[in-house]
């Protein structure tokens, strides 16, 4: 047996043995897995990067809609509503754009709560301020965080 060893090693073989192939076959797979991992990984990072992108654009042209809108002063304790850009299904599916009211519950409307900067929370009164927030969902789950993809905020002034 060493001396069939001492051959291979000698280079006096007469061709490729089965231990050999075996080997070769072994690297090529480790190296294919590695390859086809990395591209998949490559993949969900480009979707990912995808979502965002769309989730970020959403969320800007929605914010520039309320802040191009006139301000409305918000009532004792309570908040405004502004319109909000309709979105066309067949360019954003199942994206969704939500807002927060002045209790943090997410709503269907976009919504500018008064807010005082002194204290750095919401105000009771309007003082010419409101904070809005807005969200992005995908696909739309409010009781899944995990779906909310992007939160934006901004504030709207009475000028």
């Amino acid at each position: 047996m060493s001396k069939i060893i001492a051959r291979v090693f000698r280079g006096n073989s007469k061709g490729i043995g089965l231990i050999e192939t075996m080997i070769a076959i072994l690297l090529l797979g480790m190296v294919a897995v590695a390859f086809l991992s990395g591209i998949s990984a490559a993949s969900r990072a480009i979707l990912i990067s995808d979502e965002r992108s769309t989730a970020q654009s959403l969320a800007l042209s929605q914010m520039e809609s309320v802040k191009k809108q006139d301000y409305k002063t918000a009532p004792p304790g309570g908040e405004v509503t502004y319109l909000e850009i309709e979105l066309d299904p067949s360019e954003y599916p199942d994206y969704s754009i939500k807002s927060v009211d002045r209790t943090s519950n997410i709503v269907d409307d976009i919504i500018g709560v008064p807010w005082d900067t002194a204290e750095n929370t919401t105000s009771t009164n309007d003082t010419g301020i409101q904070m809005v927030t807005i969200i992005i969902y995908h696909p739309y789950d409010p009781g899944n965080p995990a779906d909310n993809v992007l939160t934006l905020q901004d504030y709207k002034l009475d000028r």
